[in-house]
């Protein structure tokens, strides 16, 4: 799909590049089946894509694996979805590794949960 595109956007540049009004005509009606192709191209690239999807949901619901199965059925209805936001540490830089994300998921719940004997008199 993507070489069509390519030949696609060839096809404009010679469109917009024509100088006189047979060489436009004959430049435009070979961009428009290039784009009609692109068109049907990525229409069977998405329905490719739906089906591997739909492939993948089966076999989640086979294995019984529930967080995948609606993962993809979130993906499939459309519905924006986010697979993990960036974490960061204290100092408010990035954490780029899951280990290093975990841990300050732990740290971060132990601070929540657990209050310490100082931050109980503050609220007193």
């Amino acid at each position: 799909t993507w070489a069509e595109i390519y030949r696609r956007k060839e096809a404009k540049q010679k469109v917009n590049t024509s100088r006189t009004r047979t060489q436009k005509m004959e430049a435009q009606t070979v961009y428009s089946r290039q784009h009609r192709q692109v068109k049907r191209g990525v229409r069977r690239d998405q329905r490719r894509w739906v089906d591997g999807q739909a492939v993948q949901a089966e076999e989640a619901a086979r294995r019984g694996d529930s967080k995948t199965l609606y993962r993809i059925t979130k993906q499939l209805s459309r519905r924006g979805f986010a697979q993990s936001r960036p974490v960061k540490n204290k100092d408010g830089e990035l954490l780029t590794s899951p280990d290093l994300q975990l841990k300050r998921w732990e740290e971060h719940f132990r601070e929540v949960l657990n209050p310490t004997q100082d931050e109980d008199r503050l609220d007193e």
